[in-house]
């Protein structure tokens, strides 16, 4: 199964999984996903002064471009390598619905609960990198996108 098929799957099914156990409407979830989405990339999209050769400082590497180099590189060896990059748009708005679990007051562990749950009625088997890819993308959002649930994260792994 491709990435991007699976990550729309996983999308569709956590926001029912959100809808269900929130008791708010999808529309109301969608909404909220699609303000998140538009208020990042708007906050991230900057123009730079820099010539070629040079190195881009940090500070003005856009969030979003980190939270995918991070995915990518907590992907490596697995059968998930590289997919990243091939549907972005998938792995930023499974984690944009991440945080929104997370701001829904879902645990951490809640939320791998659904993205499992999610997993389960796409496929009859779960492999060790199904369930890796689950973590790598919270623990990148978290870092990423939705700070604020950091000591959450950490309280829940025990780190």
């Amino acid at each position: 199964m491709s990435s991007g098929r699976a990550l729309g799957g996983i999308v569709v099914a956590l926001i029912l999984v959100a809808c269900s156990s929130s008791g708010s409407s999808s529309e109301t979830v969608v909404q909220s996903t699609v303000a998140q989405t538009l208020a990042t990339l708007v906050d991230t999209t900057t123009t730079s002064g820099l010539e070629p050769g040079d190195t881009i400082p940090r500070d003005d590497v856009p969030p979003l471009a980190l939270y995918l180099a991070a995915i990518d590189r907590g992907l490596m060896g697995t059968s998930y390598e590289g997919d990243v990059y091939l549907d972005p748009d998938g792995y930023v708005n499974v984690g944009l619905l991440f945080c929104t679990l997370l701001d829904a007051d879902v645990t951490p562990t809640g939320v791998l609960e659904s993205y499992v749950a999610a997993l389960e009625a796409e496929s009859d088997e779960l492999s060790d990198d199904d369930l890796l890819l689950g973590g790598v993308i919270l623990g990148a959002s978290v870092q990423l996108i939705c700070p604020d649930y950091l000591d959450v994260l950490l309280e829940t792994t025990g780190g």
